[in-house]
């Protein structure tokens, strides 16, 4: 692998508050899959927040989940009692 793709635009204060954009409409991604509104149209909220998709690395909640204009907006909370989400 010779690059490093980022899609997401996220922001993270002291408290462990995690709030951005996770996946913006629109453009490709690095196999080509293009993300378009209304494939997230049934997010919901209080989903776990993941380590790398690992089901048994669990790093905080996800508290809002709802599409924008721009994409997959979240708000959520990391479990700052958690090394890995410090």
């Amino acid at each position: 692998m010779d690059k490093l793709e980022l899609k997401a635009s996220l922001a993270v204060d002291d408290a462990g508050t995690i709030t951005g954009n996770a996946w913006p409409f629109g453009t490709a991604d690095s196999v080509g899959d293009i993300i378009t509104k209304g494939a997230f149209n049934v997010a919901v909220a209080n989903m776990p927040m993941l380590f790398n998709h690992s089901p048994s690395d669990l790093i905080g909640t996800w508290d809002e989940v709802a599409e924008s204009t721009e994409g997959l907006t979240v708000k959520g909370a990391l479990h700052m009692d958690q090394p890995r989400a410090r």
